[in-house]
Formats: structure tokens, C-alpha cells, sequence
């Protein structure tokens, strides 16, 4: 019998409420790529599992008509679909000791992070997840049911 991994208070699922970063290309300071606050939920299943997905707050205008039906319009709004959400899946693994939550992307929206591996430092105070160092990036999230 195979004892089942405990991966901890990670698990759970996780809105995101605050992201910004700093000093992007052409935005000094403290900029917030995905609107303030941003639509987006973090899950890491008991099994080891995360799906990510972030879209730009506000969202979007709702598209009316299949993209096949749209004409010339059409891939303007499909790029800007693309360009405004972001969504993984994969595994992940997390040590607490280090502070680092690694996503094991099987695949992703845009194709950036197929295949690799994404550290990233993190923190559970209160109720929150804090992921990013605080200094060049920050995502923060509250646990939902």
C-alpha cells in the first residue's frame, strides 16, 4: 500500500486578490498587469496537482459570435484574449523549508511554460498565500471554500 503524500496548508483553492510587479518595460514603479484587483484562482489539489488561471480585471467585452463567424475582427479579439488571460496546468511539488512552491506546467494557454518547471517563493500568513519575493513581484491570495 502506497501511503498518500501530505503536501500541506497549500492545498486548497486560492483567489487571487492583489498582483503587481515592478518596474515592467515601460511602467516604472509598481504596476498591476492584471487589472486591481485581479480575476484568478490557484488550485493545488491533495494529489499534487495545480491549475492556474488569471484573466485581466475588468474582463473583456463578451464576444457575441463564434470566432469563425466573426470576419476580420476576428483575431484582433482573439489576441486580445490571449494577451489578457493566463492558465496552467500540471503538478507541483513544495518545500516548506525553502519557501518554494515549484509548478510542473504540462501544459499552458500561451506555450510559454510547457514542459518546465516554475519555482517560486512563497508564504502562508493568516489565511493568505503570498507568492512572489515583495520586492520585484507579488500575488496574493485568500482561501476559498
Amino acid at each position: 500500500m502506497t501511503k498518500k503524500k501530505d503536501f500541506g496548508p497549500i492545498v486548497g483553492s486560492w483567489q487571487m486578490i492583489e498582483a503587481w510587479d515592478m518596474n515592467d518595460p515601460g511602467k516604472p514603479g509598481k504596476s498591476y498587469p492584471w487589472g486591481n484587483p485581479p480575476l484568478g484562482y490557484w488550485v493545488y489539489d491533495s494529489a499534487g496537482n495545480v491549475s492556474v488561471q488569471i484573466s485581466i480585471n475588468p474582463p473583456l467585452p463578451i464576444v457575441d459570435a463564434a470566432w469563425w463567424t466573426m470576419g476580420k475582427t476576428a483575431n484582433d479579439d482573439m489576441l486580445a484574449s490571449f494577451n489578457n488571460y493566463m492558465a496552467y496546468f500540471g503538478t507541483y511539488t513544495v518545500d516548506y523549508e525553502s519557501g518554494i512552491v515549484t509548478a510542473n506546467v504540462i501544459t499552458d494557454v500561451l506555450r510559454q511554460y510547457t514542459g518546465t518547471a516554475q519555482p517560486r517563493p512563497f508564504k502562508i500568513v493568516r489565511d493568505e498565500l503570498l507568492i512572489g519575493d515583495g520586492k520585484t513581484y507579488l500575488r496574493r491570495f485568500k482561501r476559498v471554500a
